[in-house]
């Protein structure tokens, strides 16, 4: 999978301007605050629809501009697809062509991306939702229906902690909320469950790569609920009507993906909690680059890897052996930094100044 080139116009402070990529690794360096990472949030939005920054839709227009685009031309199975966005502040708008995308799970999986940001390096050590949204990040690239899914699992959480929390309950909403919630969220869990069980040999052979043999890891996948996922969402359900006068009296809905968790660990230990934050990096990036494995293995085209200012982040070694697989990727990889020291390391195909929000080919 490439990208041949994106246009980009009004998103963020980038301005109105055509990127040739090239097929292998493309080097973007500027100062901060130049628009380097904005141009990976326009292909992760483009892939995905979301921002890999949590940003809010209005946050992505240029200041003072009404709407902002994003197109790119698309090299995928040996065919060419064109892909077009258009954010507003009253949402978004899709084509693929010139034929607009009235269902997002439509357009979603005609662009497949793999973001490594330096809030990606701090899920290992940050809270479960950071490890929870990898996993669920993860599972739309190899499943995209778990999108959809997580999203009527949210709305059904939502809706029976609402009941949860009113003075008087309604026991016939309150089951039913209670079925819908079971049925997707067992779902959701199982998704991330079969997820950690197809990288957890990957990640192990990463880790010990890029730690040049220093560091053996070792992934589990932590249940939201006692006993994990059940074989189908009858048992989730049970579990549920067990815990009816808890939840009554918490107000709350004590068990379910909500709770789900991603136990990382380095020589039998937690990550998050044994581990020097140069380990922690180390994992994230083995996390990461065991999911491009992952589809690589499933006989889907290797994603496009994005990765943004890490070299900052990692020290020499990790990063050194980081692009030696960059490297050995063979697929399009766009990176950011502020050191064109990088040039050396990375040998990128085609590199790019970015200043002011503009781009030029160095």
């Amino acid at each position: 999978m490439q990208i041949k080139s994106i246009q980009l116009d009004s998103f963020r402070n980038l301005e109105k301007q055509k990127i040739e990529l090239c097929s292998g690794v493309n080097l973007f360096i500027g100062n901060n605050g130049q628009g380097k990472t904005n141009i990976l949030e326009a292909v992760h939005m483009l892939s995905s629809l979301r921002s890999f920054r949590n940003s809010k839709t209005s946050e992505m227009i240029s200041h003072g501009k009404k709407k902002s685009r994003i197109c790119a031309m698309v090299n995928s199975l040996g065919l060419q697809l064109e892909l077009k966005l258009e954010l507003n502040n009253s949402g978004r708008k899709m084509w693929i062509g010139s034929n607009q995308s009235k269902s997002i799970s439509d357009y979603l999986g005609k662009l497949a991306v793999v973001a490594f940001t330096p809030d990606d390096l701090a899920m290992i050590k940050g809270g479960p939702s950071k490890r929870r949204r990898f996993m669920d990040r993860s599972c739309f690239l190899v499943k995209n229906s778990h999108l959809e899914t997580v999203k009527k699992f949210n709305v059904s959480l939502k809706s029976r902690n609402k009941i949860l929390s009113s003075e008087k309950i309604d026991s016939h909403l309150l089951h039913t909320f209670t079925v819908a919630l079971s049925k997707w969220g067992w779902l959701v869990s199982n998704n991330r469950k079969e997820l950690v069980k197809q990288i957890e040999d990957k990640f192990s052979e990463i880790i010990e790569d890029i730690s040049d043999g220093e560091l053996s890891g070792s992934l589990e996948f932590v249940s939201g609920w006692k006993d994990g996922p059940g074989s189908d969402s009858e048992f989730f359900l049970e579990k549920l009507q067990d815990i009816y006068e808890r939840d009554k009296i918490r107000k709350i809905t004590t068990i379910g993906p909500q709770m789900d968790d991603l136990d990382v660990m380095i020589h039998m230990k937690k990550a998050r909690t044994f581990g020097s934050q140069g380990q922690q990096r180390s994992c994230a990036v083995a996390l990461l680059l065991s999911i491009v494995n992952l589809l690589t293995e499933l006989g889907m085209e290797r994603p496009i890897i994005l990765l943004d200012d890490v070299s900052s982040e990692l020290d020499a070694n990790v990063r050194k052996r980081l692009f030696e697989i960059i490297k050995r990727n063979q697929g399009q990889t766009i990176v950011t930094t502020t050191e064109k020291s990088l040039m050396d390391d990375l040998e990128p195909q085609r590199v790019f100044m970015v200043d002011r929000g503009m781009v030029k080919v160095e």
